[in-house]
């Protein structure tokens, strides 16, 4: 399954950002789930520091 979420502020560099993340379901068992997480955020902090790579790809992972 696919599942679609916003993203709706933050803390520290996340403060104010807005986006959406895609999750799909590889794997679902008793023993184990595999997620894959993509998520598209525009972080105004780091465009208001001059950070105009800010617009680019940035990897966000989580572990």
């Amino acid at each position: 399954p696919v599942r679609e979420m916003v993203v709706v502020g933050g803390s520290c560099l996340f403060r104010i950002a807005r986006g959406y993340a895609i999750a799909r379901t590889h794997r679902f068992d008793a023993n184990m789930t595999t997620i894959e997480y993509n998520v598209y955020v525009v972080l105004y902090e780091l465009i208001r520091r001059g950070h105009m790579a800010a617009m680019e790809y940035i990897p966000i992972f989580f572990l």
